[in-house]
């Protein structure tokens, strides 16, 4: 069993790449809500992470849940 989730994906996988680039980005610059939490209440979903979901899902052509389930299904095997 590997010791980190990285070594999971292979050096050349695209998630690499979408990871590197979400994170390279000033999403609070391109309008971004709620990318600071506030103090109060439990904190939402980090915009970045959903951000790269989408970009993972829109390149997999993933339109609906039942894609995001079959793609995952497909690509954990």
């Amino acid at each position: 069993m590997p010791e980190a989730i990285d070594d999971y994906v292979v050096a050349d996988n695209p998630v690499r790449f979408i990871d590197a680039f979400v994170n390279g980005l000033d999403l609070a610059a391109a309008g971004f809500k709620r990318v600071t939490p506030k103090v109060t209440g439990r904190p939402g979903y980090a915009p970045g992470d959903l951000l790269k979901l989408y970009i993972y899902g829109y390149l997999n052509k993933c339109g609906r849940a039942a894609g995001w389930r079959w793609n995952a299904i497909a690509t954990s095997r």
